[in-house]
């Protein structure tokens, strides 16, 4: 994952032209820490060496990227020729771990471990040939290799981007938002991809030639190496294997500050109203954008400083937006988004971007207006001193959060090369970033929201579903009218309280009422290190001291009565009881009240029923576990019965149900999951209407206070005498019911699941250009820790195989293989995106093919290795992290996970030395049978005619 530090957040506006990335070099210093040098013929590398102890990653990997040019580079007849580039180097043999191409630059990039320097060598040479080689110009003279790898791999790509409705509908927005077009839908980036197409299909290899002579030269390529490695020996490496490079007699040059010119974003400075239709919507989203072009003049400080202040506001604006949601049956769906960010992908156009979705187009009137006054109220009043406070703590901690983090480093010195970017120690960085928000004023702040909110060009962007026309809705005009009104309106400022949540969840008449004198009987377990209490309401309580320096703690409570001891609507009814409570909150304060509580405090609790078990659990640091305890108390003791709330409830249920409905790949993976596991706890519309608030709250209140069945536990770094008298105040204070679930009851409600082999089924679905397979070898298993270790390297094998193997194929999109596996059913299962109708016969070929022959022979030795250390990594880090995890130690104690889970990681890491290739080759023969095979298809409704 990457992980994102100031400068990332900055870096389009670093970038904007060459004459400011030469005063960056000037104005701040290059980490001291980074060797920094150019070999004779112009080849750059930066080193930096990272102690394992300040690494954000996984101890002993080194990160190595060559980092190359990009598309700013390709002439008229090139286009597109830097990503086909990429392609041809990339999975020649599937060197590289990832690689990426965008405007300034190609990445290519390699982790390995930081033990080895005959593997860390050879990538260098590796990186090296393709960097610049007579190798690779062959390579790129073969018209077959080039079609195979380049041209068919490319445009496969594309087709998938627009083939994705997301995709393609989030770059159509886009393109109206910055471009105002008139009366143009998806034609309009037709013509832009049809260009680009145009070109890969047709380009002459001389052009592909050109581009990579021109340049993959070494004054256009860097050589970034990153981890806890030996700088000195390492530049000797890379000077010994890149200096032998050749530079060009007479190099091209291609202007950075021209190549932004060329695809330079003008606005238009005025108002509009754009309106757009998304078949896969089932609500209404209105967005407002206030736009305007990066100043590209900023001096150095003052883009820190600029972009300083625009975490702020956006920190601030977050509460004051969530406020307009907080109530029940209001026409906004899920919170209102706002926020600041760059919209073109070269850092030209910052937006200052407003979202809020909702259920009807009638409520369009009421939401602007709703919106628009609070941006008119912050337009003229600003923020808050407290307000201002409170984001200086977040805005800090976000910004110098992971420093140190290797794959931040690794994007600094990228940008340092390609646009000469700053790339200070991380010390530097900390200091200016503490000067600068100490030093940022809240009337600044009100002024820099007081210009943006005064842009001319701002676009209202209405997004509806199918079936609304888009002449019934308001245009420009009307629109400009009811913002005029409402920047002509009596507007208040605002007042701190409306963000406040309750002080204290219980009165102090209620905390007298709860006893501070409950019986109990106390036992100390030697073996795990617990202390066990048995509490006069009947309430079970574990205490798990866990030395692991976290200032928090992690607590939950079990009963094996869930949802299944009701039947038929019962069942439906008992299986969203907790939602339903959870949406109207408890002892008094609603969800919204809670909720603010929760996040002032860092607390999280949630109650939870399912199947076949019901549960509270929380977390929260150490200092507010009277908080949570108390928040237990009253989602147990006193829930809320809202009849508001269980109206808005069924509302937003009804509002997600449509969702799903228009989402055909949700809807085949429940089609998967009930043909080939027979689930059917798919919600329909008619479940939703049956539940009634009286009956729902009676299912909730009488599984939840049967607490003679309950057992909770509680793991962190406290002494138990400490806490103990707390736990004892709010728990051993629960209610007690005298009605019980019989324990024959609770046995029956545990179905085994079996899996249906056999299955060979297509569907036919209403999305005309939907095709979908879902690949599953299937069957009963008994869950043992040899066998699952075994199961879990059979898995690693075939991923790295199913990967490979479509890498060489036609599909863009590569076959990947999961494992689900219980104590009742094992599946491996794939289901992979499918682009065009061939690739469905494709997956089936790869699947099959792959399979047959772990079947048929042993592994390769080398992908049997690869597994076993992949999987022993992950064993030797579950075993460091979950001897320390309140979590696992709490689902441990519970038994809803392995009560002995270190012994047995344990066990399996004195078993992974013992496995053969053979072993994993009976594995395949017993669980990856032909018998053992179901596969389900999707077509759209127009094939049926073509399949009998």
């Amino acid at each position: 994952m990457k992980q994102t530090s100031f400068f990332a957040i900055i870096v389009f506006l670093l970038i904007t032209s060459s004459c400011i990335a030469q005063e960056k070099s000037i104005s701040i210093p290059l980490d001291p820490n980074v060797r920094y040098g150019r070999l004779e013929n112009g080849f750059t590398y930066y080193i930096r060496n990272i102690e394992q102890s300040n690494r954000s990653r996984e101890p002993g990997s080194i990160g190595i990227r060559l980092v190359g040019p990009g598309e700013r580079f390709e002439d008229k007849d090139q286009l597109g020729l830097a990503h086909l580039t990429e392609h041809m180097l990339a999975k020649d043999d599937l060197f590289f771990d990832e690689a990426l191409t965008g405007f300034y630059e190609v990445i290519y990039s390699k982790e390995i471990p930081n033990n080895n320097s005959e593997l860390f060598i050879n990538v260098l040479k590796k990186f090296r040939e393709y960097a610049q080689s007579e190798q690779m110009l062959t390579k790129l003279w073969d018209t077959k290799r080039v079609n195979a790898l380049g041209r068919e791999t490319v445009l496969r790509e594309w087709i998938g981007k627009m083939g994705s409705h997301d995709v393609r509908f989030r770059m159509e927005k886009e393109y109206k938002v910055l471009n105002n077009p008139k009366g143009h839908r998806y034609n309009d980036l037709e013509i832009i991809y049809d260009k680009h197409n145009k070109n890969i299909k047709t380009f002459k290899l001389e052009s592909l030639v050109r581009f990579y002579k021109d340049w993959y030269r070494p004054d256009k390529q860097a050589l970034i190496v990153v981890g806890n490695l030996g700088v000195d020996r390492v530049e000797q490496y890379v000077a010994a294997i890149f200096s032998d490079m050749k530079s060009l007699d007479d190099p091209r040059e291609k202007s950075l500050k021209k190549s932004r010119e060329q695809v330079k974003i003008s606005l238009s400075g005025r108002s509009r109203v754009i309106t757009l239709i998304d078949t896969t919507r089932s609500d209404i989203e209105l967005e407002i954008y206030y736009k305007r072009e990066i100043n590209q003049r900023l001096a150095i400080q003052e883009q820190y400083r600029a972009q300083l202040t625009k975490q702020l506001y956006n920190t601030m604006m977050h509460p004051r937006m969530e406020l307009l949601s907080q109530q029940y049956n209001t026409p906004i769906r899920d919170r209102v988004v706002h926020g600041i960010k760059t919209l073109s992908n070269i850092g030209q156009i910052d937006v200052n971007l407003t979202r809020v979705n909702f259920r009807d187009t009638s409520s369009i009137p009421e939401i602007l207006w709703l919106v628009m006054n609070e941006l008119e109220r912050i337009r003229r009043y600003g923020f808050t001193k407290s307000e201002l406070t409170q984001a200086k703590e977040v805005v800090f901690e976000k910004a110098v959060t992971n420093l140190n983090s290797p794959t931040r480093l690794i994007g600094q010195l990228t940008r340092h090369f390609t646009v000469g970017a700053p790339a200070p120690s991380p010390e530097y960085e900390r200091e200016l970033i503490t000067d600068i928000i100490r030093d940022i004023s809240v009337e600044e702040v009100h002024v820099f929201a007081r210009k943006w909110l005064e842009m001319p060009d701002r676009d209202v962007v209405i997004t509806v579903p199918e079936g609304i026309d888009t002449e019934t809705l308001p245009g420009e005009v009307e629109i400009s009218r009811w913002i005029t009104n409402i920047r002509n309106s009596d507007i208040k400022p605002h007042e701190e309280q409306d963000i406040e949540g309750p002080k204290q969840l219980l009165s102090g008449t209620e905390l007298h009422n709860l006893s501070d004198d409950i019986p109990y009987e106390q036992t100390q377990v030697a073996e795990n290190g617990t202390t066990q209490l048995q509490l006069a309401n009947g309430v079970r309580l574990i205490l798990k001291p866990v030395k692991n320096g976290k200032k928090d703690v992690f607590f939950k409570g079990i009963t094996h009565v869930g949802a299944i001891v009701y039947k038929g609507q019962d069942y439906n009814t008992a299986m969203r009881a907790a939602d339903i409570i959870r949406n109207s909150g408890a002892g008094g304060w609603d969800k919204f009240e809670l909720a603010s509580y929760s996040n002032k405090n860092s607390i999280s609790v949630r109650p939870l029923i399912t199947s076949d078990l019901s549960s509270v659990e929380g977390e929260a640091p150490l200092k507010q576990l009277e908080g949570m305890l108390q928040l237990v108390y009253l989602y147990m003791a006193k829930p809320n019965k809202n009849q508001e709330a269980f109206t808005d409830w069924v509302a937003e249920e009804k509002q997600k149900l449509q969702r799903r409905n228009n989402n055909q790949g949700i809807l085949f993976h429940n089609l998967v999951d009930t043909e080939i596991l027979g689930k059917k706890d798919v919600v329909s519309l008619e479940d939703i209407e049956q539940i009634r608030l009286e009956h729902a709250y009676e299912i909730y209140k009488k599984i939840f206070s049967n607490t003679t069945q309950y057992t909770f536990a509680i793991a962190g770094d406290f002494e138990p005498e400490t806490i103990k008298p707390l736990l004892i105040k709010y728990l051993g204070n629960l209610p007690i019911d005298s009605s019980k679930f019989s324990a024959k009851v609770i046995s029956e409600q545990k179905n085994r699941v079996s899996p249906s082999k056999g299955i060979a089924k297509t569907f036919f679905g209403e999305k005309k250009d939907y095709y979908a397979i879902s690949v599953n070898y299937v069957g009963d298993y008994t869950y043992d820790v040899e066998t699952n270790l075994k199961l879990e390297l059979l898995h690693k094998i075939l991923f790295k195989t199913g990967e490979r193997r479509s890498m060489k194929s036609e599909l863009y999109y590569p076959v990947r293989f999961s494992l689900n596996y219980t104590h009742d059913y094992y599946r491996f299962h794939v289901f992979p995106l499918i682009q065009v109708p061939a690739d469905i016969e494709t997956v089936k070929m790869i699947v099959r093919e792959e399979i047959a022959k772990l079947r048929d022979q042993v592994p390769d030795p080398t992908d049997f290795r690869a597994a076993v250390s992949e999987v022993k990594d992950k064993l030797g880090k579950d075993l460091r992290t979950y001897s320390t995890s309140n979590r696992i130690w709490v689902n441990s104690l519970l038994g809803t996970q392995d009560s002995n889970i270190l012994g047995k990681i344990e066990q399996q890491l004195s078993l992974l030395k013992k496995i053969t290739p053979g072993d994993i080759m009976k594995m395949a023969r017993t669980y990856l049978g032909e018998e053992n095979l179901s596969t389900i298809v999707m077509l759209p409704e127009n094939e049926k005619q073509n399949h009998p």
